[in-house]
């Protein structure tokens, strides 16, 4: 487990379903630490659809404990050093049976839609109290539909000079990718462009074998209103070619939708050979790109080739597979 305590910032009214609602959790907190040092960014985690708050904390927790599996070392350095990880949550689930909860997939596009816009007044206020000479670092690792959550907030964003989007990842990214073409509909294009020219690009972890991203979301996304598309393809179903500066894109072989966070690893059993494989290969994607500590000189040799593999994944006209990793 990370030796910083992770915060909590919510934007749902009810621990399971119910509706959105502005920003609370742990605010006053992340507001003393920012206060504390100037220099301290922040990281925020953002849980996907059809998750209650308790299965957001519970993935959120597989990350945590994946990532100190990679850094057994580490002693008491945090694992993103000079940074505060904060872990969101929205309310992008249905208070019902769970056989009909992927039935509120539709009207769940309206919710992070809505939670983008409360997400972006929230940053606004961060960023407001920042001199002009030192913007807050921003960073975002989102699942699913979280991913866009995190573009609706972006695109939501009215002033760009006091908050740095320094890196975003995006794991199996619930994401349309004919928003991110030019034109008409490529609504979310402008926000791709205006926010992602950063030092660091943008990066996607994405799967062929994600079941979930081929065949349920473009009957879903279908069924989300205009400019939704019909049966559109999820930017992290498969290697995305349309032209995105600043992007890099990394497959995870034999990854299904549930096999980022690293919460899986926790129950080894009940995973297939493969399943557990892309859980720990997922993991070090995200260690490598967000630059979490490692456990230093007791890397072994597979886990410096994996990093070597990752970080050479420099254009979006590659496709890149990362090497499989022992935690």
């Amino acid at each position: 487990m990370d030796t910083q305590p992770w915060l909590e910032l919510s934007f749902r009214q009810s621990p399971v379903g119910g509706d959105t609602q502005e920003a609370h959790g742990d605010i006053t907190a992340l507001g003393e630490a920012l206060a504390g040092d100037p220099a301290l960014g922040v990281v925020f985690l953002v849980h996907g659809f059809n998750v209650t708050q308790a299965e957001g904390r519970e993935a959120y927790r597989g990350m945590n404990l994946a990532q100190g599996a990679l850094a057994p070392g580490r002693d008491n350095t945090p694992l993103a050093s000079g940074r505060q990880v904060v872990q969101v949550f929205w309310a992008g689930d249905l208070d019902a049976p769970e056989l009909a909860r992927p039935a509120f997939y539709p009207f769940a596009i309206g919710r992070a839609r809505e939670t983008g816009r409360l997400f972006a007044a929230f940053l606004s206020s961060l960023g407001a109290h920042r001199p002009a000479d030192q913007p807050l670092s921003v960073e975002f690792i989102g699942h699913s539909m979280g991913c866009r959550v995190i573009l609706e907030t972006l695109k939501n964003l009215p002033v760009k000079d006091r908050l740095w989007i320094h890196r975003v990842l995006y794991l199996a990214a619930a994401v349309p990718t004919h928003k991110l073409e030019t034109g008409k509909q490529g609504d979310l294009r402008p926000t791709w462009l205006q926010w992602s020219q950063g030092e660091i690009p943008w990066h996607s972890l994405h799967s062929w074998d994600d079941l979930v991203l081929t065949y349920a979301f473009p009957l879903g996304q279908s069924l989300g209103g205009p400019g939704e598309g019909v049966l559109p393809t999820a930017l992290g179903r498969n290697h995305c070619w349309i032209p995105l500066p600043y992007f890099q894109q990394t497959r995870i072989a034999h990854a299904g939708h549930s096999d980022y966070w690293g919460n899986q690893l926790q129950n080894p059993g009940g995973c297939s050979k493969e399943e557990t494989q892309a859980n720990k290969d997922a993991a070090w994607a995200i260690n490598q790109y967000m630059g979490f500590t490692q456990g230093g000189p007791r890397e072994s040799a597979a886990r410096e080739t994996a990093a070597r593999a990752v970080m050479e994944a420099q254009s979006a006209g590659l496709e890149r597979t990362t090497p499989q990793v022992d935690l």
